[in-house]
């Protein structure tokens, strides 16, 4: 899909099809991410969805549970 890049001010901007941003849930005062990679712009919804969250998860962030029979506090049935 191809658009026109405009002058806003000092600034550019991209209109977004009304598809793409269905797709991505972005409406009008949504916050997105953008970035430049390898002479692309890339352009995210700035919420993060389950599977990024879980894609930041790594052993050294990954906290230990510590459960045994001798922690009970009330009815809990182990």
């Amino acid at each position: 899909m191809s658009t026109i890049v405009k002058k806003r001010g000092n600034s550019l901007g991209v209109r977004i099809p009304k598809q793409i941003a269905d797709a991505l849930h972005i409406s009008s005062g949504t916050e997105v991410d953008i970035e430049v990679r390898k002479q692309e712009i890339i352009i995210k919804n700035h919420h993060s969805g389950l599977d990024e969250l879980l894609e930041q998860i790594t052993p050294s962030n990954l906290h230990k549970e510590n459960f045994s029979n001798d922690d009970k506090q009330g009815n809990e049935i182990w």
